[in-house]
């Protein structure tokens, strides 16, 4: 887990979904996080409620939208 706030863009990004997908998801598990940067806690309870194990975030560049910035 980083210890920097992020985007809900940077965090979608690093987990290899749309940020969109990510506000879906969000938004199913009724977790608000308001309009704010994420704290590193906030990114631990987002990545917890979608399942996601520590340090099995995709590095940059392994999910479609770093792959079309890269072109």
């Amino acid at each position: 887990m980083s210890n920097s706030f992020k985007t809900k863009e940077q965090l979608a990004g690093e987990l290899g979904i749309s940020p969109k997908t990510l506000y879906r998801r969000l938004r199913k598990l009724e977790l608000d996080f308001g309009r704010t940067l994420l704290s590193p806690k906030a990114q631990q309870e987002i990545m917890d409620a979608l399942g996601v194990p520590d340090g099995k975030k995709k590095p940059p560049g392994q999910n479609k939208a770093d792959q079309n910035v890269l072109k």
